[in-house]
This record gives C-alpha cells, structure tokens and sequence, in this order.
C-alpha cells in the first residue's frame, strides 16, 4: 500500500540541517509547526493545537531549502506521511514523519512586486528570493528561470 500524499502548511520550528550521505547526496532534516487556530467566543483568534512534522528533503531541494529557509520562516510541503510508533519511557508515543517532494513559501498579501518595485533605484541586489538583480520591471519580462522551490 502506498503512503498518503499530504500538504501542509506550517512554520519552521528548527533551522534545516544539512547532511550527506556517504555517497555525497544531500539531505535536510527539519522539524515543521502546523497550528490548528479557531476563533473564540469573543471572536479572538486562539490556538487549539499543534501537529509537528518530522521532515526530510533531498538532493537539490535540500541544499535550497537549507539555504534560503530559516527558523520561523512559513512553508508548505508536500509529501508522503509516514507514522512511526515507539516507546520512551514507558509511554507510547507516535510522530509523524513527511518525505518531502516540494516546498513553497505562501504568498503574502501586500508583496507584490510592483509595490517593492516602486522603491528602487534601478541599483544594487534584489530582496527578491530568487537572487535576480534589481532593475527595472517592464512587466513583460518574463523570468529567467523558474523559482527553485
């Protein structure tokens, strides 16, 4: 039977750590936070619940998102969920596990190119994730090349 496909949005709990195998093949590991928040009685937001994610991304992926992501930063992933059960202390515990096959950072309302475009100089390095240079947007350009994640 094949493991379930999930996607999940969370925050980084922990910076990603970057390993290889004996054979050079890279891998990172890092822990993700999904929150369950609910609005209460007085209509105030409260968190209810939190699922943590055991996660491991490979080879390409994984040098991106050891570079470009840190603590805190809000991802979703995609993988398949895998449930280990063990024993620590005499109790019985279960974690849940996610070999990741895609990692994105949702989009945020109010960060729109066109608003950090109207700021610049035309000089300098881009804030930009992907590491273009800043210059001028014609808005006809289309990208070099697709955003690594």
């Amino acid at each position: 039977m094949a493991l379930p496909v999930i996607t999940a949005t969370g925050n980084m709990a922990v910076d990603p750590e970057l390993r290889c195998t004996p054979k050079g093949t890279a891998v990172v590991t890092f822990t993700l936070a999904c929150n369950d928040n609910r609005k209460n009685d007085r209509g105030e937001w409260e968190q209810v619940g939190t699922i943590w994610l055991r996660c491991t991304i490979w080879q390409q992926r994984a040098e991106l998102t050891a570079e470009q992501l840190t603590k805190g930063d809000t991802v979703t992933i995609t993988g398949r969920l895998r449930q280990d059960d063990y024993e620590k202390d005499g109790v019985k515990r279960t974690a849940y596990q996610v070999d990741v096959t895609e990692v994105a950072r949702p989009l945020r309302p109010g960060a729109s190119r066109q608003g950090a475009a109207s700021g610049r100089t035309g000089t300098g390095t881009s804030n930009e994730p992907w590491g273009r240079p800043s210059g001028p947007q014609t808005g006809t350009q289309l990208p070099a090349q697709r955003p690594p994640f």
